[in-house]
């Protein structure tokens, strides 16, 4: 390592002192008759040849000097060379811009801190836009998955519909089979006969009721609370088209009922059955 000498040192350093001034008497000569002439040389003759040319250049190839070894006999001559005085000078400027620099990052006008910020809010905005785009990539397949679970239901809905079509349509052909086996076997059977049969029980038991009451007046004197029910009621014939009344109803429902029951215990032993007296 280089040690500068000792002739620097505070100690040891004395400025130059300037030399005494010369005399003006003492002059050797006189300044108006001093003039410097060149040389006259004679003239000499030539008795040897001319030189010889000179040889041709040779390129000489330098090799690339590495750029650490030269920065580093760069930092080293700095060093060796460096002036005092200057290097004293130079604290000041740089103690100066890291002030300048601590200043701007504190107010956030600092170069590089305006960088750094701008690659932050970049790679936000990117991070965003990434999570926007996952985020529909997700929607888009839950609707693909959903569409896709909706289309597998309808197909089975349609399917089971389909089956519960045909077992109903195979339920009524197996009915009317049967309905036509059972018309085949036992005597005809229609549902307009069953209520002219109903309907011609009710108005013979009307029939029945009024000859009583005729037997009875013709036989003896009527009541105080025959002639009163006599004269409450209405003597209007029989309406099949009009609304039944309560009694009536449940009359036909019993009447119904029992030919039903007739009828299925007709279906399970069939036997042969008197016909019915209608009254048109």
């Amino acid at each position: 390592r280089y040690q500068p000498s000792s002739m620097y040192e505070p100690s040891s350093y004395r400025p130059l002192q300037p030399l005494p001034p010369l005399p003006q008497q003492q002059k050797w000569h006189s300044e108006e008759s001093y003039h410097w002439h060149p040389p006259v040389y004679p003239p000499q003759e030539l008795s040897h040849p001319p030189p010889p040319p000179p040889p041709p250049p040779v390129q000489v190839i330098q090799q690339p000097v590495n750029q650490t070894t030269g920065s580093k006999v760069a930092q080293t001559d700095d060093y060796v060379y460096d002036d005092p005085s200057s290097s004293f000078q130079r604290w000041p400027e740089k103690l100066q811009s890291l002030q300048e620099e601590i200043r701007a990052i504190q107010l956030g006008t600092h170069s590089t801190f305006k960088e750094t910020l701008a690659d932050m809010e970049l790679r936000r905005e990117q991070t965003i836009q990434d999570a926007v785009y996952y985020r529909n990539y997700e929607l888009s397949l839950s609707k693909y998955q959903f569409d896709q679970e909706i289309s597998l239901l309808q197909d089975e809905y349609e399917n089971e519909r389909h089956h519960l079509h045909d077992m109903v349509l195979q339920a009524i052909e197996e009915r009317k089979k049967q309905v036509r086996e059972d018309k085949e076997i036992e005597t005809e059977f229609e549902v307009k006969d069953l209520f002219k049969d109903a309907y011609a029980r009710v108005h013979n038991k009307r029939h029945l009721r009024k000859r009583a009451g005729l037997d009875r007046h013709q036989n003896a004197s009527p009541s105080r609370q025959d002639r009163r029910r006599r004269a409450d009621r209405q003597a209007t014939p029989h309406n099949i088209h009009a609304a039944p009344s309560v009694l009536e109803e449940e009359e036909l429902e019993i009447d119904f009922m029992s030919m039903k029951g007739m009828h299925m215990s007709s279906r399970r032993h069939p036997q042969p059955q008197p016909q019915i007296s209608r009254r048109q």
